[in-house]
């Protein structure tokens, strides 16, 4: 006989969903388990435009049980505190460098560190997150791409 034992639904990136799994998480959560996810992410872009991202399918899981998620990864504070202790360098002497508002833009505001959006066309794309003026968090710059970092002055480009 054998005894499955959960302790937490937790939804990460998916790139395959098997409805069935995704009823029995509902359930789950629904009976008290606690509903864990790494990032609030709703979509995720690619080459056919975006697919859904971790938040998306949280949302599924909420909806139907009435239950919100913990998010666990960005933009959850205590995430990027954790890392810096863990690398051994002053959360201060740290930047955001991202690709997402809800996430990234968002984590650097909350803990009030410099930020580098990548890819500002993505900013100006409602599908590509809320627009963080409306929120009050902008980021301190914006590149076109990770391969225009690889040359430059990040102190200047933060005011350091």
């Amino acid at each position: 006989m054998c005894h499955v034992l959960f302790a937490a639904v937790l939804v990460g990136e998916l790139r395959h969903v098997d409805y069935t799994a995704l009823c029995r998480a509902a359930r789950l959560v629904a009976a008290g388990l606690p509903l864990l996810a790494t990032n609030p992410d709703r979509i995720i872009p690619d080459e056919d435009g975006f697919i859904l991202g971790c938040g998306a399918i949280t949302a599924a899981l909420e909806t139907a049980t009435g239950r919100r998620a913990r998010y666990l990864g960005k933009p959850n504070p205590d995430m990027a505190r954790r890392a810096a202790r863990r690398l051994g360098v002053p959360l201060e002497r740290c930047a955001v460098i991202g690709d997402g508002w809800e996430t990234d833009i968002a984590l650097a505001h909350a803990l009030g560190l410099p930020s580098i959006l990548v890819d500002a066309s993505a900013a100006d794309d409602p599908a590509h997150g809320f627009q963080g003026e409306k929120h009050g968090a902008r980021p301190s710059c914006t590149v076109p791409s990770l391969a225009a970092l690889l040359d430059a002055d990040l102190d200047a480009i933060l005011g350091r």
